[in-house]
């Protein structure tokens, strides 16, 4: 399971880059002019309250800055460690992400979250007898049960992003709706 909360943070940071990307290129044209004119003065000639007062530019400085941010995060999501640090104990201390997975899940937007909730708030919740259910599921089946029944993925997409078979997506999902069944029953008389 937590394999996957990395993977929603990484492919959130990547499409954060992108939005930051368009917003700086969008406003470098909406504001093409004081940018030409500003480097027609020449950054030398300028001091620094010359370009502080240069709103244009401030306002591009720090876009630049927060896209500069958002790379920096994601390459160090990517390799698993601080991209500063090149200590051979550091690089051998990282957690694994399967690229291959990010990658395809990124390009055809496969992994998109339906809600904003996280369910893991649900599981956990004691007094919900869904949860009870929830939490006899091994993490593989919670995984397939979550992305086919709450984020309405196919079962072709999920056997993709997880490298399985379809038909072990299926078995999954089978036994992930029995155990949830037969505790929503055993529980029954609990239910207020």
């Amino acid at each position: 399971m937590r394999r996957l909360y990395m993977k929603d943070l990484l492919i959130q940071y990547l499409q954060s880059a992108d939005d930051m990307k368009r917003r700086i290129d969008a406003y470098k044209i909406e504001h093409a002019d004081v940018i030409e004119a500003y480097k027609k003065q020449g950054k030398e000639s300028l001091g620094d309250r010359q370009k502080a007062a240069c709103p244009v530019m401030q306002e591009l400085t720090t876009m630049n800055g927060m896209y500069n941010e958002l790379l920096f995060v994601i390459e160090w999501l990517r390799i698993g460690h601080n991209p500063n640090v090149n200590n051979a104990i550091e690089r051998r201390q990282v957690y694994l992400v399967d690229q291959q997975v990010l990658e395809v899940a990124i390009e055809n937007n496969q992994y998109v979250k339906v809600s904003d909730d996280e369910y893991t708030d649900y599981i956990s919740n004691a007094d919900s007898p869904i949860s009870h259910a929830l939490r006899r599921l091994s993490p593989r089946e919670l995984e397939v049960f979550i992305m086919m029944k709450c984020e309405g993925m196919s079962a072709g997409d999920v056997a993709q992003l997880l490298h399985v078979r379809v038909t072990s997506v299926e078995s999954y999902l089978e036994r992930a709706k029995k155990k949830i069944d037969d505790e929503l029953y055993s529980n029954l008389f609990l239910v207020v």
